[in-house]
């Protein structure tokens, strides 16, 4: 019976890995980057990364018309869909860790230019670090 439990977590985790998760970063309205932000991000500055409604609006549809499922997160949007999308919007190669449950990218996920107006950036998830 353990076994057979370890196997279908196991099982889980590897069709957990058919969908790559990551977070679009939106362009502010202020202008402001929060991908270089030299102030910490707290409840008295995050206004001043957030995107125009009309940002996230766009943004929403471009990603939606290519193939993603998309929602809202916080002052971003989180998406997911298969990895050969990702790979030929983003530009990479994505390699999974299985152990992990992550993807990595060969190299930074690339914006496709028509989209660079209202997207920022587009992060993979790391996994996160327990123990140093």
């Amino acid at each position: 019976m353990y076994i057979l439990l370890m196997f279908l977590g196991m099982l889980n985790a590897w069709q957990a890995m058919e969908n790559v998760k990551a977070q679009v970063v939106l362009r502010a309205a202020s202008g402001q980057s929060l991908l270089q932000a030299d102030t910490p991000l707290t409840a008295a500055t995050i206004d001043s990364y957030r995107p125009a409604p009309a940002t996230v609006t766009q943004a929403r549809k471009w990603l939606r018309a290519a193939g993603f499922s998309v929602s809202e997160s916080g002052i971003g949007l989180s998406i997911s869909g298969p990895q050969p999308l990702f790979e030929r919007t983003f530009g990479t190669a994505l390699e999974p860790d299985r152990h992990l449950g992550f993807f990595r990218a060969e190299k930074p996920l690339t914006v496709p230019p028509q989209w660079q107006l209202c997207i920022e950036a587009v992060v993979l998830p790391e996994p996160p670090e327990l123990f140093r």
